[in-house]
């Protein structure tokens, strides 16, 4: 377990029976490595959440719609975590995350979708995770998956606790993918009403 200090800009943590590791902190999103390994210990768990499932909750028009707002109530009532590709700050301008930023494009400001992440990250549910992974996950990635972004969601997700992707774009993730990467252990993509939260 980690006890933590928070001492004039400075976060102090020592693991039970452990080193003593002390990093100067500027934001609540420094602290997510610390929270993320609290997490962990505590047997809470995390998703990688794509885009396009926040987006369908805002059209009632989409055939995706009911399926994408149910799953927003779901996930709002859980402990699970959204995790973005690393470089999240919640100042715009030094936020690195191309997950973060996509979500910041395309997720309408008034949104039931934009809520939910604010109120997440307001919570300390939204953390990065970096987005390397071994070279031969990345030449099978890199022969799947077509667009540059939708790579980095799967990177992320194949570094979560959970290694689970929730999606709906079937032309990035199509069936034989999904099937493969899931038979191969390497990560779960599955659609917004498969997701077990």
């Amino acid at each position: 377990m980690f006890e933590r200090l928070r001492l004039t800009g400075t976060a102090i943590s020592r693991l039970r029976n452990g080193p003593r590791i002390s990093f100067p902190i500027s934001s609540q999103v420094q602290w997510s490595w610390l929270r993320r390994k609290e997490m962990q210990n505590s047997q809470m768990t995390d998703i990688v959440v794509d885009t396009n499932v926040l987006v369908h909750s805002c059209n009632p028009k989409d055939k995706w719609f009911c399926d994408s707002v149910l799953f927003i109530e779901r996930l709002r009532k859980s402990t699970l975590i959204i995790l973005v590709d690393g470089g999240l700050d919640v100042e715009e301008a030094k936020n690195t995350s191309r997950i973060w930023s996509e979500y910041l494009e395309h997720v309408p400001k008034s949104s039931l979708a934009a809520e939910l992440l604010a109120e997440l990250m307001t919570a300390g549910r939204i953390l990065d995770v970096e987005v390397q992974v071994q070279p031969h996950l990345r030449k099978l990635i890199d022969q799947k998956i077509t667009d540059k972004s939708d790579r980095v969601f799967l990177k992320a997700a194949i570094n979560s606790q959970s290694k689970t992707l929730t999606s709906h774009d079937d032309a990035a993730f199509p069936k034989a993918v999904r099937k493969e990467f899931g038979k191969k252990k390497i990560a779960t993509i599955n659609y917004c009403s498969e997701a077990a939260l």
